[in-house]
């Protein structure tokens, strides 16, 4: 069963339990659904082909992993994922840590209703409403200031998680009036402001000429206008 929503939509930390979040990035080339389709179809036959491959190769793992130590809830999706992920070359244990950290994450939301969001908003308001670095250094400069400002609070498993749970909330961010960047190049920087903390331009002033005002008084004028 899919659940699509925006925003975490699993308040119910027993059906969180059994949840695998996925979280997608935002739209920014929207295609019609014929386009769609037709990509679809054009990789179809390929993306079958390795499905069943993966199928069959992972089904000669599974053995190997029919006792996985502190396995979470679903604990045979974890025992078929880790065998498909090794008939796919990759590290079945990142899958497994993986897994773990994000069925654990999505049940700590579940109790925590986003006090993220007011932790981001005192760390920005502690910071002239500005902040620039990678997920690994927002996660430590997080907890940093929560410790630093008796704050008790939970964050997120990982920086990769505390990354997603951004990206995925950024309508939320906006209407909180912060704004939130991420860059996918070499250093995958994210950048957070407040969005009245953007700077604005200085207003030059004009010395009118025969004013008797001391110059503080006189007009202000932003010449960008003219």
């Amino acid at each position: 069963m899919i659940i699509t929503g925006i925003g975490d939509i699993v308040s119910k930390p027993d059906l969180a339990e059994r949840c695998n979040p996925i979280y997608l990035d935002t739209i920014s080339d929207r295609k019609t659904e014929a386009i769609v389709w037709q990509e679809f179809n054009n990789i179809k036959p390929k993306l079958l082909g390795s499905i069943f491959n993966t199928i069959k190769t992972g089904s000669l793992y599974l053995n190997e992993f029919s006792h996985i130590e502190n396995a979470p809830r679903m604990a045979d999706f974890v025992q078929y994922g880790a065998a498909f992920t090794k008939a796919m070359g990759l590290d079945p244990q990142a899958f497994i840590t993986e897994y773990s950290n994000g069925n654990a994450e999505i049940v700590q939301k579940c109790d925590s209703s986003d006090t993220l969001f007011d932790l981001l908003l005192r760390f920005l308001g502690n910071r002239n409403g500005s902040w620039r670095g990678t997920a690994r250094n927002l996660l430590y400069d997080l907890e940093q200031y929560a410790k630093s400002a008796g704050i008790a609070f939970d964050l997120p498993l990982s920086e990769s998680s505390l990354s997603r749970k951004l990206n995925s909330e950024r309508n939320a961010l906006n209407s909180l009036g912060i704004l939130f960047e991420k860059h996918k190049g070499s250093k995958r920087e994210i950048i957070l402001s407040m969005a009245d903390s953007r700077p604005t331009p200085i207003p030059k002033r004009i010395k009118v000429e025969g004013s008797d005002l001391p110059f503080d008084e006189q007009f202000e004028l932003d010449t960008k206008e003219f």
